[in-house]
C-alpha cells in the first residue's frame, strides 16, 4: 500500500506528528511572449494591431479562461500531466485564464477613472461557472489521494494582476493605490462581492479542499502600515474570512514574485493555516516566519531564475534542503519555493528535495 499524502499534510496541517516534511512547488500553465508593447512595436501600418486585441489572442491568455475553452482546456490537461509525472504531496490548483474579475478584463481598466466600470457580474457569469467547471474536473481526477488547493487573487491583486500584464503600467498602478485610494477600495469591494460568489459555488460544488489566497502590501513606501489597514485589507479579509468560514485549511500566499516586497506584519492577523511568503525577497527565513505567523510555513526555495532551485547542482539543493529542515525545525513545516517556479525545472529536481527532506528528520 503506497504513502498516504493526503494524510502526511493533514498531520502537518493539524499539528501531529508527520512521517516526513512535504514538498510543494507550483507553476503557472500560460505564455506570454513578452511585453506586449514589443509584439505590437513588430507591426506598421495595416498590419498594426491595437494592444487590447493582442492581448486577447495570446496563447494560453490567463485572463480569459471565461471566453475561451481551449484556455481552460489547456490548464486541465497540464494539470493532470504533471499530477501524473510528480505524484505531488499536495496540489495548488492553478487559476490560469481567470486571473481577474471580468469588468476589469472586459472595461481593460488602466486608470482611476476607469474604476468606476467595475460592476457585479453575478453567480452565473461565466468567469464564475468555468473556474468551478474546472475545479471540479481536476478533484475528481485526483479521487482524494491529496489535498488540493484552488488558487484565489485578493481583488487589489486582481487589479495590479491586469494592470501589470496588460496595461503594463505598474508605476501607473501603484500610483493609482496611493492617489486615489477611496475609488480604489469601493472598486476592491465590487470584486470582493464576486468573489465571495465563487468562493461559495466552489465549496457547494466541488470537493476542493481549501484555497490557496494570493495577497499583496501596495509597491509605494507611502503605502504605510495605515494605509494598509484602511485602504486593502478590508477587502482582503472579507474574502478571507469567508474562505475561513468554508474550509478549515487555507494557505495565506504574501506575494513577492519578481522580487516585491511586503511587510509580513501586516499580514501577522491574517487567519490562515499556512503561510507563503518570498523568504529570500523579504530576508526572513522560515525559523523566523514561524515567529510572525500561527500557523505552518511552507516555502524556502528562491523561485527565481538563476537561484540554487534552478541552477544549483544536485549535492547542492540536497544540502540545502536537509539545512532547511534543520534551521526552521521539521515540525510546522513545509518546503516549496518563494512563489511560481520556472517551467524549466525539472520534476525530478522536486523529487530529490522531497527525498531530501525526508532523510534530513530520520
Amino acid at each position: 500500500m503506497g504513502e498516504d499524502r493526503r494524510q502526511l499534510v493533514l498531520d502537518v496541517l493539524e499539528g501531529r506528528p508527520a512521517a516526513r516534511v512535504p514538498v510543494g512547488f507550483w507553476w503557472h500553465y500560460y505564455s506570454v511572449p513578452g511585453p506586449l508593447k514589443a509584439v505590437q512595436d513588430r507591426m506598421t501600418g495595416a498590419s498594426r494591431v491595437p494592444p487590447e486585441v493582442i492581448w486577447k489572442i495570446v496563447p494560453n491568455n490567463p485572463f480569459r479562461g471565461y471566453a475561451s475553452e481551449r484556455i481552460r482546456r489547456t490548464n486541465l490537461e497540464d494539470h493532470r500531466r504533471d499530477y501524473l509525472a510528480l505524484q505531488p504531496d499536495f496540489v495548488k490548483i492553478m487559476s490560469d485564464g481567470f486571473f481577474s474579475h471580468p469588468s476589469i478584463v472586459d472595461n481593460k481598466i488602466s486608470r482611476a477613472a476607469d474604476l468606476a466600470k467595475i460592476k457585479p457580474i453575478g453567480a452565473d457569469h461565466p468567469w464564475i461557472r468555468e473556474q468551478v467547471r474546472l475545479v471540479r474536473e481536476l478533484i475528481d481526477f485526483y479521487d482524494g489521494e491529496v489535498l488540493a488547493f484552488y488558487t484565489i487573487f485578493a481583488p487589489i491583486q486582481q487589479l495590479r494582476l491586469f494592470a501589470e500584464y496588460v496595461v503594463k503600467d505598474v508605476a501607473g498602478f501603484q500610483d493609482m493605490l496611493l492617489e486615489n485610494k477611496e475609488e480604489v477600495a469601493r472598486a476592491a469591494e465590487v470584486i470582493a462581492t464576486d468573489t465571495l460568489l465563487l468562493v461559495d459555488a466552489l465549496k457547494a460544488e466541488t470537493g476542493v479542499d481549501g484555497i490557496f489566497y494570493s495577497a499583496q502590501s501596495a509597491q509605494r513606501p507611502e503605502c504605510d502600515r495605515a494605509h494598509h489597514d484602511r485602504y486593502i485589507k478590508p477587502s482582503d479579509r472579507q474574502v478571507l474570512d469567508h474562505i475561513n468560514a468554508l474550509w478549515r485549511h487555507n494557505i495565506l500566499h504574501i506575494c513577492g514574485y519578481e522580487h516585491y516586497q511586503n511587510d509580513l506584519e501586516y499580514y501577522a492577523s491574517y487567519p490562515a493555516s499556512a503561510y507563503n511568503w518570498a523568504v529570500h525577497t523579504e530576508g526572513v527565513s522560515l525559523a523566523e516566519g514561524k515567529e510572525i505567523f500561527d500557523g505552518v510555513v511552507l516555502g524556502g526555495f528562491d523561485n527565481n531564475p538563476g537561484a540554487l532551485l534552478d541552477s544549483g547542482t544536485t549535492a547542492q539543493v540536497v544540502a540545502a534542503t536537509r539545512q532547511m529542515v534543520v534551521d526552521a525545525g521539521p515540525d510546522r513545516l513545509i518546503l516549496g519555493a518563494d512563489c511560481t517556479v520556472p517551467t524549466t525545472i525539472n520534476l525530478d529536481r522536486i523529487n530529490v528535495i522531497r527525498y531530501a527532506a525526508a532523510q534530513a528528520v530520520q
